[in-house]
């Protein structure tokens, strides 16, 4: 019998395709491990810089100031495939006892799907040297990819050609850390590529308001934690910071416009002694929760917190999360530019395992927890776990909220979902019970901001029906403006939730109808109406922005139908989204035809500058020519006793006419002029009111105002157009000269808070706005007056929402206010600032 021969595997060079360029499904993956790596080998801070992207020469270079790595732990440890380094021991760096977030010894691999060549160059931190001299050397190395494969088809017999080493003596002083440089990045980059590409690698690290303490402009108090946990480290490390440069850098600056615009924030705290929900609004809409709900509003102001026992309280998954939910669009004012691409790039709840995001979850097309599938379907109720105390709601579902409300991120730890498997491509986990379990927990969180959010919407409803008389039913609540704050749920919910509790939440006739509502025959399954789809609450934007997304899921359900019966089922749904979808462009067309015929006001009214100033040059000259003639007709004594008065008269007009029209030329080009958008600047607050409160001085005078002022003269507003505080100041002074009544009082004030937002007031006495109107009042075309002033027009209910609007494009806000004592009405205008610690330093 023949001896057994010993034989061994041999490997082709074509398995660092498999395991780099293949394995690795997206661009932005293969460089995040290559980031990875670097927190592995305990830096703090990485520098990662393109240049050339798209071009045959591009390259990306990642530099990072971690322990480096010798000669020899080149060769026995980057170089091994597959190598067991970081699952010996307890699986932690040396210096910084952070959890290693590789294990299988190929994400360095990964370099291969970007560039075709890699260049390394290491220099070790002491905590590496051994006792060997030759050790006390880095290393500079290059691994040429395509070399690889085309000289050679055994990985273990390369030559110089396709990889070599050479040792590195470093300067004296020269700083430890590894450089690796991806030279000749692979492939077109189309700006669709690019673009992912970029939006992903950016996010790869939270964003910092989602790490670090609130901002005070945001909320006042810590919801659940000060920080989240985020990595699983010792005490002693420093941190892990990521900087982009070069082609590749970018900008957190629209982080802090989202946090000041955000209405709730979500935290979720789940560890093995329960789950922990908590709830709060944010400052800007605790400032708005008095005028909806009145004496209900306080329970509410300080936010709400649920708990529930972990339904795994050994094996977890245990994490933390921190959103913020907006309940509108962040990009819908004039600076919607940077606002909306932002929205589009940002929003999602992500997930972050060990600070790095994994992907796809909370991308623009991913909907991992269900909330846009949700949402165009308008469901109905929510599937809350019964042991959290907080009511159910009728149609609470109506004010669900897609993806693009929420802008968060769900922090996962090794050790806190030790049960967690990654997908092999390294692109998010196995679907398995452990993981859906996961996504459960998470999603219970914004289901309970939707029943907080219903909650509110009724007792609002419920408020304002305590406010009018019982007699008293307008059309407006017949159509279902009831003043709710999102939008979404009109006089139907309300009826819903009036029904409901007159039958009692827990009868018999309720669950029937729950039932009957859920069967398979019943109509409930059929195509919703076109005017059941459409929210004409809704603006015509959003409302296209979630029928679209209904169509692209509807559409996504056809393809994978599995029987014809159910694929005429959803295409009769596709064919009504659609239907919906050609009403909201015509509606989204008419709104447009409305905003042209604006804008053409707005350029009669520009050109109309120059009438006016031809105006007063005629003006002024018949007044020289007056005076001229009087002096004439006086030296000739031509010119009688009472001729002489009433030409006086005349002469006193033409005064009057000059210095009225000079007003109305000043106050128009301040509005429309070259220079009045040109640049935001930081004006004197008294000196902007004085200039309105010139233009409109005839007026107050006819009717024999006191107007006072309490501003300080020094006192200047955030960076502003010049006449966007004039369109403030008239809007408000309009109004208030209206309503003063004759030989009432005005009372004008400004001042800035300790969050460095300017704070402007204006009261008067007469007319007061009572509760129930001081959120219709803020709605287009809602005038509170037919009267046709001679110098003020009649109102067109413009003149609140312009302010309110110009408010909210800094972040701010516009609202009635209880007024002072003696005075029946006051507006307050608030608008932060972009750099407050600057204003405070000028405000001393």
């Amino acid at each position: 019998m023949a001896e057994p021969r010993q034989l061994s595997f041999s490997v082709d060079t074509h398995l660092l395709r498999e395991l780099g360029a293949l394995l690795v499904g997206r661009d932005s993956t293969a460089l995040l491990e290559l980031i990875k790596n670097s927190y592995d080998a305990d830096a703090t801070a990485v520098t990662v810089h393109g240049e050339r992207l798209g071009e045959p020469d591009g390259r990306i270079v990642v530099s990072d100031d971690g322990l480096g790595m010798t000669l020899k732990r080149f060769e026995d440890s980057f170089l091994r495939i597959a190598g067991r380094t970081k699952e010996t021991g307890n699986r932690r760096s040396p210096k910084y006892l952070r959890r290693f977030t590789g294990a299988k010894g190929i994400g360095r691999l990964a370099a291969h799907k970007l560039s075709s060549r890699l260049e390394v160059t290491s220099v070790p931190d002491d905590l590496m040297l051994g006792d060997e001299g030759d050790e006390r050397f880095g290393v500079r190395a290059t691994l040429n990819w395509d070399a690889m494969e085309e000289r050679s088809d055994d990985i273990t017999a390369l030559d110089k050609e396709s990889l070599y080493a050479l040792p590195l003596e470093p300067a004296e002083g020269s700083p430890h850390g590894t450089t690796m440089a991806l030279e000749n990045l692979r492939g077109d980059w189309p700006s669709r590529r690019l673009s992912d590409f970029l939006s992903e690698i950016r996010s790869c690290q939270p964003a910092r308001v989602l790490v670090a303490p609130l901002p005070t402009t945001a909320v006042d108090r810590e919801v659940l934690f000060k920080y989240p946990v985020v990595r699983d480290s010792g005490k002693e490390d420093p941190g892990f910071e990521v900087e982009f440069t070069g082609e590749l850098a970018g900008s957190e600056e629209m982080w802090q416009t989202l946090t000041e615009r955000a209405d709730w924030i979500l935290e979720i705290d789940a560890n093995s002694k329960g789950i922990t929900y908590g709830i709060a609004p944010t400052l800007r809409r605790q400032r708005s929760l008095p005028d909806e709900l009145g004496p209900y509003a306080d329970e509410w102001l300080l936010g709400r917190t649920y708990s529930r026992d972990h339904p795994q309280p050994k094996d977890g998954p245990f994490f933390q999360a921190r959103i913020l939910i907006t309940e509108g669009s962040v990009g819908t004012s004039r600076k919607a530019g940077g606002l909306r691409a932002f929205e589009m790039q940002e929003s999602g709840i992500r997930v972050f395992l060990e600070g790095f995001r994994v992907l796809p979850y909370g991308g623009r097309r991913d909907d991992w927890l269900g909330l846009d599938a949700d949402y165009v379907r308008r469901v109905r109720d929510l599937d809350i776990p019964d042991d959290i105390d907080l009511d159910r709601r009728a149609r609470e579902g109506f004010v669900l909220l897609g993806n693009r409300s929420y802008y968060g991120a769900v922090f996962l730890t090794e050790d806190g979902v030790k049960h967690l498997q990654a997908l092999v491509n390294r692109e998010g986990f196995v679907p398995d019970t452990y993981f859906i379990a996961l996504r459960d927990m998470v999603r219970t969180g914004p289901d309970l901001v939707t029943r907080t959010r219903a909650a509110i919407r009724d007792l609002a409803a419920q408020y304002k029906s305590e406010l009018e008389p019982e007699d008293d039913e307008d059309e407006d609540d017949a159509s279902g403006e009831d003043g709710d704050t999102d939008g979404q749920a009109g006089d139907e919910a309300t009826q819903d939730a009036d029904e409901e509790a007159e039958d009692g939440d827990g009868s018999d006739d309720a669950a029937d109808d729950d039932e009957a509502s859920n069967d398979g025959d019943s109509e409930s399954d059929e195509p919703a109406a076109d005017d059941d789809i459409i929210d004409a609450e809704v603006p015509a934007t959003s409302e296209l922005e979630r029928l679209v997304t209904a169509a692209a899921i509807t559409a996504s359900d056809i393809r994978s139908a599995p029987t014809e019966s159910l694929v005429r089922t959803k295409h009769s749904e596709l064919q009504s989204v659609l239907r919906s979808i050609s009403l909201r462009v015509e509606a989204a067309e008419n709104e447009q035809a409305n905003l042209r015929a604006l804008a053409s006001v707005g350029a009669q009214y520009s050109a109309f500058i120059h009438e006016i100033n031809g105006l007063l040059g005629q003006a002024q000259t018949l007044r020289r020519l007056l005076d001229a003639l009087l002096s004439d007709l006086t030296a000739s004594k031509s010119i009688g006793t009472a001729q002489r008065r009433e030409l006086r008269t005349i002469i006193g007009a033409a005064d009057e006419l000059v210095l009225s029209l000079t007003r109305q030329a000043s106050y128009l080009t301040e509005i429309v002029g070259p220079d009045a958008r040109r640049r935001r600047t930081r004006m004197r607050v008294e000196d902007r009111v004085q200039s309105v409160l010139r233009l409109l001085a005839p007026r107050i005078q006819d009717r024999n105002l006191q107007v006072s002022l309490g501003i300080d003269p020094e006192l200047k507003s955030p960076p502003m157009f010049a006449a966007e505080v004039a369109i403030v100041m008239t809007n408000l002074l309009s109004n208030a000269i209206k309503f003063a009544g004759d030989g009432g009082k005005i009372a004008i004030s400004a001042g800035i808070d300790d969050d460095a937002r300017l704070h402007l007031r204006v009261e008067n006495t007469g007319a007061r706005v009572g509760q129930k109107d001081r959120t219709r009042y803020f709605r287009p075309f809602e005038s509170s007056t037919t009267e046709v002033d001679v110098i003020l027009g009649q109102g067109m209910g413009l003149g609140l929402p312009i302010v309110r609007n110009l408010a909210e494009d800094y972040g701010g806000e516009a609202s009635f206010v209880d007024p002072t004592a003696g005075y029946a009405t006051a507006v307050e205008v608030i608008i932060p600032d972009p750099r407050p610690d600057l204003a405070r330093r000028r405000s001393k």
